[in-house]
């Protein structure tokens, strides 16, 4: 049931892929931040608690791309500074 004010599970995964992908630029396409994103959201996909998600999704895929290849290593650590992560 959504709450007044609440955004969409669709509208949060839309804002981690507009953060990923302009934190990351052209190292990667936005098909696979999306992709990744999608999969690291279906892990918390039975949490009774929503409000992490997008945080937890985004750390998620943040570190599942930055295995993509060498070069997006320290991209993704960049793109996971910018956004307040370790």
């Amino acid at each position: 049931m959504a709450h007044f004010g609440s955004v969409s599970e669709e509208d949060q995964i839309a804002a981690v892929v507009r953060r990923i992908s302009r934190s990351l630029g052209n190292s990667v396409t936005t098909d696979l931040v999306e992709g990744q994103v999608r999969a690291c959201f279906r892990r918390w996909a039975d949490a009774p608690v929503r409000d992490f998600v997008p945080i937890f999704a985004e750390r998620c895929a943040l570190e599942e791309l930055s295995v993509v290849g060498g070069s997006t290593t320290a991209l993704a650590r960049n793109a996971g500074a910018a956004v307040g992560l370790p």
